[in-house]
Order: C-alpha cells, then sequence, then structure tokens
C-alpha cells in the first residue's frame, strides 16, 4: 500500500468495521423478536450511517486514485 494512503486504509477498516455488524439488524431487524429495522434506528442512526457511508465513499476513491484504479 503506497505510504500516502495508509492512514486512509486504516480508518476505512475501521469505518467497515464499525459499520458491518449492523448490516443484518438495519436490513432484516430481529428476526426471532419480530422487531423491525424502524424499531431498532431511527433517524440520527441513519444518519450517522449515511455520513459514515460517504466518507468511506470518499476515502475509497482517494486510495483508488492514489494505486491508478479506474473505477
Amino acid at each position: 500500500m503506497p505510504a500516502e494512503v495508509t492512514d486512509e486504509v486504516r480508518e476505512l477498516a475501521t469505518l467497515a468495521r464499525e459499520m458491518a455488524p449492523e448490516h443484518g439488524r438495519s436490513s432484516y431487524g430481529e428476526l426471532t423478536a419480530g422487531i423491525l429495522p424502524s424499531d431498532i434506528y431511527k433517524e440520527d442512526h441513519a444518519s450517522n450511517a449515511l455520513k459514515s457511508g460517504r466518507k468511506a465513499r470518499a476515502i475509497a476513491e482517494r486510495v483508488f486514485d492514489a494505486l491508478h484504479v479506474e473505477l
């Protein structure tokens, strides 16, 4: 990994580690308990997840640019 993007790759990994466990709950809720995603997540959760997703995308684009990968 080029040195100029090492910190960004670490940050991207941290964002993925934080958000990955929520994927199933945000998509399906708590099936065994009959709880819908909308019962678990409110607007502030969704807003924070959206911000994290946008940040992750921006980081990934910079990393791809540094690696000369065209999307």
